[in-house]
């Protein structure tokens, strides 16, 4: 699913289409700027609902990324109650969006996750947020933009779009302009340790990049 609607990309072109005539082109455009914002931030701004496998510390703080939601933990194999772990920050906002630790803890208290080497199963709901944030979507209708009407004149090269001087042909493909990076710098993920099997819906986030 990408980012931004058809409708408002055809809406928002100057001058706007009214017709059907490019839905599809402009679909994949906005399907190309969605991968390539994935790509860059290394993930995923889309919700899924997935078990992922981690190695469970042995102090209290099990580190995750983009956990919005759990259904249920197991370590070694056996369930732990919801009264055994807490989730933080204690409460999700706009500039906490999602949980990026799992606190164990026995009677009311962090406790070590295990004595040995053992795997941890999470169950949950995983994504930046339980909404998409505005900037990802202007980025993604910015450079759907950008992509159609370098197509629309040849790739040719925008004002502006230069490097050094230099002419450089863009096709459509998974890249981004230098201020659309600029405006993602924030969302970009840092590299988490412990994860052995996140089964990640892009293949860089299961290899911890960036």
């Amino acid at each position: 699913m990408s980012y931004e609607t058809l409708s408002v990309l055809k809406s928002t072109l100057q001058p706007p289409i009214t017709t059907t005539e490019k839905d599809s082109t402009l679909q994949h455009l906005l399907d190309v700027a969605t991968e390539a914002i994935d790509e860059y931030c290394g993930r995923t701004f889309d919700m899924v609902d997935e078990v992922r496998t981690f190695e469970a510390p042995y102090d209290s703080d099990l580190e995750v990324t983009d956990l919005l939601e759990v259904t249920g933990i197991t370590v070694g194999g056996t369930a732990l109650a919801a009264t055994g772990y807490q989730l933080r920050p204690l409460t999700l906002t706009t500039r906490y969006p999602h949980y990026t630790r799992i606190v164990r803890l026995q009677a009311g208290y962090p406790g070590p996750w295990a004595y040995r080497a053992v795997t941890m199963a999470i169950d949950g709901t995983w994504g930046y947020s339980w909404d998409v944030p505005a900037t990802i979507k202007e980025v993604c209708r910015i450079m759907a933009t950008r992509l159609y009407r370098r197509e629309i004149t040849g790739y040719a090269n925008e004002a502006g779009s230069n490097e050094a001087g230099a002419t450089i042909v863009q096709s459509p493909k998974a890249s981004l302009d230098q201020d659309c990076k600029d405006m993602l710098e924030p969302y970009r993920r840092k590299w988490t340790a412990g994860t052995l099997s996140a089964a990640p819906p892009r293949p860089w986030i299961d290899a911890g990049w960036p």
